[in-house]
């Protein structure tokens, strides 16, 4: 499903950002390096006429995301300065339970993952990450996407061919020495 995914009476939008940004600005997709921290937020909304109860958020992080242990933090009207959860449940197969909402509530979760390079293809790799919630029978999901520039295969090249060429030219010189010597005394 796209951004901003609504149906009858869920609302669901996952972001990403960088971890401690300084415009603090939420976005649908970043550029990061590999060692980068980045933020997820699942935004949910009560969008219809009666509470809704046992709202669950979770979360399907891609390969080369790594969950920052303790980081998840709820957001809510009882919880406006967020609630750090005992639990990094967000990330495991049935998610974290975040309680009731009234009609036209809402809540986010937060929490924070590391890009690392267990497999990443060479060149440019996009890690979708989604984010879902549930709410009885109903699930949405929404994406964000880290996009992740793997250049390590042309940087250990170029390390090569600079040690190469420091050798080759410390032989030439080295080489420009004995015949020089050996002109000198003929």
């Amino acid at each position: 499903m796209d951004s901003t995914n609504t149906t009858d009476a869920v609302f669901v939008d996952t972001q990403v950002r960088f971890k401690d940004s300084e415009d603090g600005t939420w976005q649908d997709s970043i550029d990061a390096e590999i060692g980068d921290e980045v933020e997820y937020q699942i935004t949910y909304q009560n969008t219809s006429d009666s509470t809704q109860t046992d709202v669950v958020i979770s979360d399907s992080l891609p390969a080369n995301m790594q969950y920052v242990a303790g980081s998840t933090v709820l957001y809510n009207v009882n919880h406006p300065n967020g609630l750090v959860l005992d639990t990094d449940a967000v990330v495991a197969d049935n998610g974290i339970n975040i309680g009731a909402y009234t009609a036209g509530s809402n809540a986010f979760v937060r929490f924070t993952a590391k890009v690392e390079d267990v497999d990443l293809a060479w060149g440019s790799n996009t890690l979708v990450n989604w984010g879902q919630v549930s709410v009885g029978e109903t699930m949405l999901q929404d994406h964000a996407e880290v996009v992740v520039q793997n250049n390590m295969p042309i940087y250990i090249l170029c390390t090569i061919m600079l040690a190469l060429a420091i050798c080759f030219g410390a032989a030439f010189i080295i080489l420009r020495i004995k015949i020089h010597k050996k002109k000198r005394y003929l």
